[in-house]
């Protein structure tokens, strides 16, 4: 189950550190065109294509994929364990609630799980990877406004704590 969910980060992250590639790849495609190297901005140009084009939609739908099948694996899962706890437990339960209540309550948390599993999750790790991969991009290029930004986040999460606070 654990190695289910990291292969399902897998595209994820590749497609998180494609963003920042892709604006890289811009930008010498850019001085290459500035410069008049016809050869050079072409081949930036094939990449900015075959990235947009190619890797991304393929990316999307193996991460489309792979995301549904470990949703599908967890809530079968999770309906093996309740099945084997609602089989081994008592009968208190059941004396005094309504029949079918314990199986309604754990049907709805299942489906609120796999909703946000399909809908959040998908796009949540892509982002939280091109944040880094974009961080880790803008350090090869501008240091100290990289170290500028990074030290700027405890503050704002300080400025929201204290907010919360008041």
């Amino acid at each position: 189950m654990k190695w289910s969910f990291l292969y399902a980060l897998v595209p994820g992250i590749i497609a998180g550190c494609m963003e920042p590639i892709a604006g890289k790849f811009s930008q010498w495609w850019f001085a290459a065109v500035l410069v008049g190297d016809i050869d050079t901005a072409s081949k930036y140009f094939m990449a900015l294509i075959l990235i947009g084009t190619v890797a991304k939609p393929i990316l999307n739908v193996w991460s489309r994929f792979v995301v549904s099948s470990f949703v599908t694996r967890m809530t079968d899962w999770c309906r093996h364990s309740m099945l084997n706890v609602v089989l081994k437990g008592g009968t208190e339960f059941g004396e005094t609630h309504r029949g079918g209540k314990l199986n309604d309550a754990f049907a709805n948390q299942l489906n609120q799980v796999e909703n946000f599993a399909m809908s959040d999750f998908v796009t949540m790790i892509p982002s939280l990877v091109t944040i880094g991969a974009s961080i880790g991009v803008a350090f090869t290029i501008y240091q100290l406004a990289s170290i500028l930004f990074i030290s700027m986040v405890p503050v704002v999460l300080s400025i929201d704590y204290f907010t919360r606070r008041a």
